[in-house]
């Protein structure tokens, strides 16, 4: 679990123009998203065919161009795939929509990867420290990146309990010395 913990305090999520924009087809863009997020998907939510013509029959995201996707096809496609765990499918579109009225897709997708890796680090770091109790620090919001930074944070929280519920809690940390009968604070 530590190895896995370690994965996610130090993940980085592709920014937008670090995203493939040649026109992938479904396949490729499932290898390319599932190899990405493959670190940081929670058990068994591996992107599939199906999964992406629902996002588009459901109008979450917009229809590829002669079934070819690009750079912002993939920016919906990652981002419904770490949302639809905290919010429901339907309100996905409503929360992109919300977050587009502050910038492009290129901005919007970059605050998301952004809000996402710093509330993985946020969430994982106090669990790989050494000590009984663990506080999660106070952070800022601005208007712009309040629902991203609360999704994303939401997320990170399902993640790391995911890890600890396959594993063996915090005892599969293996502290040397230390006993873990843990207590979260929070601010």
């Amino acid at each position: 679990m530590r190895d896995a913990l370690n994965v996610l305090s130090h993940y980085h999520l592709p920014r937008y123009k670090e995203l493939p924009d040649i026109g992938l087809f479904s396949r490729q863009v499932i290898q390319y998203i599932n190899d990405i997020l493959g670190p940081i998907l929670i058990q068994d939510s591996q992107l599939t065919a199906t999964m992406i013509q629902n996002y588009v029959k459901l109008e979450i995201m917009p229809s590829p161009s002669c079934r070819r996707y690009n750079r912002e096809h993939i920016a919906h496609i990652i981002a419904i795939t770490i949302l639809k765990h905290v919010i429901p499918i339907k309100q996905v579109r409503r929360g992109i929509d919300l977050a587009m009225r502050h910038g492009s897709i290129s901005v919007t997708y970059d605050a998301f990867a952004e809000a996402l890796e710093e509330q993985l680090h946020r969430t994982v770091l106090p669990v790989l420290v050494k000590k009984k109790t663990y506080h999660f620090e106070a952070y800022d919001l601005s208007h712009e990146t309040t629902g991203l930074t609360y999704a994303c944070l939401a997320y990170s929280h399902l993640l790391v309990l995911d890890l600890l519920l396959a594993t063996e809690g915090l005892q599969g940390l293996n502290h040397p010395d230390e006993n873990h009968s843990s207590t979260l604070n929070l601010p």
